[in-house]
């Protein structure tokens, strides 16, 4: 009976022993998992915040994109306008140069006319004084 109650107590002994090693097992498993479970949500909200960068850069490449598409469409609407006033000024151009000609054809009849008036009233005045000077002859004579 003393041989069975210390075969007894050494098997208890043991037990306890491995029970005291599967608790100290136990404790340093838990830590383990704790400390596990903190990298995990520290990695969980580095993901987080991750992709709430990463959509904020998208709305900031789509808000840039829009930009870009107004500035070509503004562009666009400028290098139009740009084309209209290049016709419109290629019209007035025209029609300078044609009042121009037609202004110095004008001027060129008008210096002609007034070259033959002068002629004309030279020639006149000319005539008078022949007139006048026979006249005068005729009367002396």
């Amino acid at each position: 009976l003393a041989s069975k109650l210390d075969d007894a107590t050494t098997e208890l002994n043991l037990v306890r022993g491995h029970l005291r090693t599967a608790q100290v097992a136990q404790k340093q498993q838990h830590k383990l998992v704790v400390s596990w479970r903190i990298k995990v949500e520290d990695i969980t909200k580095l993901l987080s915040e991750q992709d709430e960068r990463m959509a904020d850069q998208v709305k900031e490449l789509q808000a840039r994109a829009e930009s870009i598409n107004d500035l070509k469409t503004q562009l666009s609407q400028a290098e139009s306008d740009v084309k209209k006033t290049m016709n419109q000024l290629t019209q007035m151009n025209r029609k300078v140069n044609e009042y121009l000609d037609k202004y110095t054809r004008q001027a060129a009849y008008i210096k002609q006319q007034e070259a033959h008036w002068k002629a004309l009233e030279a020639q006149r005045m000319l005539d008078e004084m022949e007139s006048s000077h026979s006249h005068s002859e005729n009367e002396n004579g």
